[in-house]
C-alpha cells in the first residue's frame, strides 16, 4: 500500500486509530497481538564465509578451472594471469 498517497483521514481510518493517537490500553493490546514494531536483524556472514562465497560464484569456478587447465597443459604464464584475475576480483 502506498501510504504517502493517502490523506490523513484515510490513514486514521485504515489503521483504526485517532488523530490524538492510541490509548494506553489500545497500545498494549496491539503490542500483545502484533508484537513490537522492530525490524529483524539479519545474521552477518563471517569473513571466511564471504571469501568462500566469492569463490563459489559460477564465473570464479569457470576461471579457476580454466587456470588449472592452463597449468595442466604447461602454459604457466596464462594460468598465473587467470589466477591473478580471480584473486584481484
Amino acid at each position: 500500500m502506498k501510504w504517502y498517497n493517502l490523506s490523513s483521514a484515510e490513514i486514521v481510518k485504515k489503521t483504526a486509530t485517532q488523530i490524538q493517537g492510541l490509548t494506553k490500553q489500545e497500545r498494549e493490546a496491539r503490542l500483545m497481538t502484533n508484537g513490537p514494531n522492530k525490524i529483524e536483524e539479519k545474521k552477518q556472514l563471517k569473513t571466511w564465509q564471504k571469501i568462500a562465497k566469492h569463490f563459489t560464484d559460477l564465473l570464479m569456478v569457470v576461471l579457476i578451472v580454466a587456470a588449472l587447465l592452463k597449468f595442466a597443459t604447461g602454459e604457466f604464464v596464462e594460468g598465473s594471469i587467470i589466477f591473478l584475475v580471480v584473486i584481484v576480483n
